[in-house]
């Protein structure tokens, strides 16, 4: 019966701190180093807590008692923490001896292999131990194992062996990790020399390992049992037939050349192991970290469905089993290690022993669902002929579960979108666990493989260019184009065309083209002048071309043009990419006035007269007469006299010249005609022997100033000066 902390520490002595005077076995490889060291005899006393920084690092380990007297392993306890580096202590823990004398090649009460915190490396251990009163201890050992050289290690899957999968029975044989996986690089656990002994078993024999509390690497920890088992036990192999992990994995356990379908004897309940297998589950079921959980009870049951269904029994019923104090019982076939080993354990936990009422109905009602048909699977799509591309949906009735081909997973309903026709495979399992199957093909027609291609890819702005589609048996293109497989186009701007190809199997393609629309240049033009009088010339510029075409045929930016009458001039400007655009610019051309001709109309005084009524300037000796621009010219200066006839802005030729030379007051003295005085400042007097009719005062541009009649006294005050 074990003892609380509390109770026992009434009786706990002062700390020792352990020392160990021989190491009694010593192996170190590359795969683990083991070590088995006896500790001073002055630390033999019970109730005495020892602390001891263990002499190699370990991950696993054990204690070992040498006893004369013959008592259960249970009436041993053990109260221990232990030292994680850079962790810290484990919470004090509890348990009992576990292994008889006869049952190891040391000859010595031992514990079940014991961990840390976890499989990880620890250097420290501190305890104490309990022992009936009047037992004599002549020895306590240490039993360490070092197995990180193994730890993380990779898991490689010898796909010869391969995972075992279930198979298509109801209740089906749940899928196992072989021993190939877990043994790690260990040969003699993957290629085990020994003879296994078959047996005919009756029952399953529930353990818990112990220990760890937690563990996250479950192959490492059942590759621990075995090589405590096997390397310090001596054990021909590890002691159980299967074990489970927290995660629900299953690993195949002692080596059985027959599985599934014989049974081997392994060790793990004395006497009882002629008649049962031994089914572990990973650590210490009573503490939190490591309580069974729903995955691990799950695939036990499972096993054990499948094993009760093959071996024909009952798993509620019980059987007479011969138990490990060699008293033969009749025990629940699923049952406890301390069913069969009745005071000598307390395995496999409270807490797990606890559940197995639970475990017993759960494997018989797997048992009882496979009784049922199977289910009648229904399977259906929306759309069983698809085009290439296109989807469609799988619907599958009828049972409870479901599981697909083509890696498609579970669920009633899956979307797939097969790029070829494919069979489709789903497995319905109903609530009895029986299975049946559908299958559904999905046909996929091809698309049309359809290509569009263009006389022009790139144009200018107002040209057309055909597009044309093939690969299809109909077409139907964007932009309002119809329906054929041919269009003219003419786009405005650069444009993606589309067009839907379809074949006679009603499945669509697209593709589309690309037309590029150059821009036509933009052309200014302007002209230095616009407008000339007939004869001059016109500068004509162009901008914004790359280069120039006229309509004068020429064909450089500038051009210099005399038109003889008003000409429009076109001028065509071409881009980089070919495309034009043209401009027009008139150049308006005003005639030149006739050549004028002049006469002499009077000669007293001498009146010179253009043919041209406008536009006159009267010239003397080559000089412009200012303000003389009328028709007619007084003549009152000798000289050379011509005009030139402008209008609106064009001149004549100059006309035919006359030439005056005698002009002057002096030549009419024969008349008698006296004018004074001369210069005059206000009066001039004019007499004459004859009466004075007109008198005409004309100034040296020969216009007429002042006009008298029948007078001979002119008075000059009022012209200007």
């Amino acid at each position: 019966m074990k003892i609380s902390l509390l109770i026992i520490t009434f009786f706990l002595t002062s700390l020792s701190f352990g020392q160990y005077n021989e190491v009694i076995y010593d192996e170190e490889n590359d795969l683990h180093h083991i070590q088995i060291v006896q500790l001073d005899n002055d630390l033999l006393s019970p109730s005495k807590i020892i602390s001891i920084k263990t002499p190699i690092v370990f991950t696993s380990f054990a204690f070992g008692w040498k006893i004369d007297q013959e008592i259960s392993p249970k009436d041993i306890l053990i109260h221990y923490r232990v030292h994680k580096p850079k962790q810290g202590w484990t919470e004090w823990k509890e348990d009992e001896a576990y292994i008889s004398p006869n049952e190891t090649r040391w000859q010595m009460y031992q514990t079940d292999l014991l961990f840390g915190l976890d499989e990880g490396v620890h250097d420290s251990i501190e305890f104490y131990y309990e022992i009936p009163d009047g037992v004599i201890c002549t020895g306590v050992y240490l039993i360490l194992q070092d197995l990180s050289p193994q730890l993380n290690q990779p898991i490689i899957r010898d796909d010869s062996e391969g995972i075992i999968l279930p198979d298509r029975a109801c209740p089906a044989l749940p899928t196992m990790i072989p021993r190939s996986t877990w043994c790690g690089s260990y040969s003699a656990c993957k290629n085990p020399t020994y003879t296994p002994t078959y047996i005919s078993a009756t029952h399953t024999v529930i353990h818990h390992g112990a220990s760890p509390d937690s563990y996250t690497d479950g192959a490492a920890v059942v590759r621990s049992y075995w090589n405590y088992h096997v390397n310090t036990n001596g054990w021909s192999d590890i002691g159980y037939n299967y074990l489970f992990d927290k995660s629900g994995n299953m690993y195949v356990g002692r080596y059985n050349p027959s599985l599934p379908n014989k049974d081997v004897k392994a060790a793990h309940a004395g006497s009882a192991n002629s008649k049962s297998i031994g089914l572990n589950y990973l650590g210490n079921s009573d503490a939190s970290g490591t309580a069974p959980t729903t995955a691990q009870n799950n695939k036990c049951c499972q096993f054990m469905a499948w094993w009760y269904n093959y071996k024909g029994f009952d798993p509620t019923s019980s059987a007479s089993i011969l138990c490990q104090d060699n008293v033969t019982r009749t025990k629940p076939r699923i049952c406890g290690h301390r069913d069969v080993n009745p005071g000598g354990t307390t395995c496999p936990g409270n807490t797990l022993y606890a559940l197995l009422p639970s475990l017993r109905t759960n494997t018989k009602q797997i048992i009882e669902a496979c009784e049922a048909p199977p289910p009648q699977i229904f399977l259906s799509s929306n759309h069983n002929i698809i085009c290439e591309g296109q989807s469609t949906t799988l619907n599958a009735s009828g049972a409870n579960t479901y599981n697909w081909s083509h890696s498609l997973g579970s669920g009633a309903s899956k979307t797939v979108t097969p790029t070829t026709t494919t069979t489709y495979t789903v497995t319905g399992t109903g609530s009895n666990g029986a299975t049946n199957t559908a299958t559904i093909t999905i046909t996929v027609n091809p698309k049309p493989n359809i290509s569009i291609y263009a006389t022009k890819n790139s144009i200018c702005k107002g040209d057309t260019t055909i597009i044309f589609a093939t690969g299809g048996d109909s077409y139907l293109w964007s932009h309002n184009l119809g329906a054929q497989p041919i269009a003219t186009i003419m786009p405005e701007i650069s444009t993606t065309y589309f067009a839907t190809a379809t074949n006679s199997f009603n499945c669509s393609n697209v593709d589309s083209i690309s037309i590029i629309v150059n821009q036509p240049p933009n052309i200014s033009i302007n002209a230095q002048p616009s407008t000339i009088c007939q004869g001059d010339t016109a500068i004509i510029t162009a901008t914004g071309a790359h280069h120039y075409y006229w309509s004068s045929n020429a064909n450089n930016d500038i051009i210099s043009v005399s038109p003889n009458i008003s000409t429009s001039y076109i001028v065509t400007g071409y881009s980089y990419e070919g495309c034009s655009s043209s401009v027009s610019i008139a150049i308006i051309v005003k005639p030149i006035p006739p050549k004028p001709i002049i006469i002499i109309t009077n000669n007293s005084p001498f009146i010179l007269m253009s043919t041209s009524s406008i536009g006159n300037q009267w010239y003397l000796n080559d000089n412009p007469i200012s303000g003389a621009t009328d028709q007619t010219y007084i003549v009152n200066e000798n000289g050379n006299y011509f005009t030139i006839v402008t209008i609106d802005g064009c001149s004549s030729l100059p006309s035919n010249q006359i030439t005056i030379n005698n002009v002057g007051i002096n030549d009419y003295t024969d008349e008698e005609i006296l004018v004074y005085p001369n210069p005059a400042q206000n009066i001039i007097y004019i007499q004459s022997s004859k009466p004075i009719n007109e008198v005409m005062i004309i100034n040296n541009l020969g216009q007429i100033v002042a006009h008298y009649s029948e007078t001979g006294i002119i008075d000059i005050n009022q012209l200007a000066d």
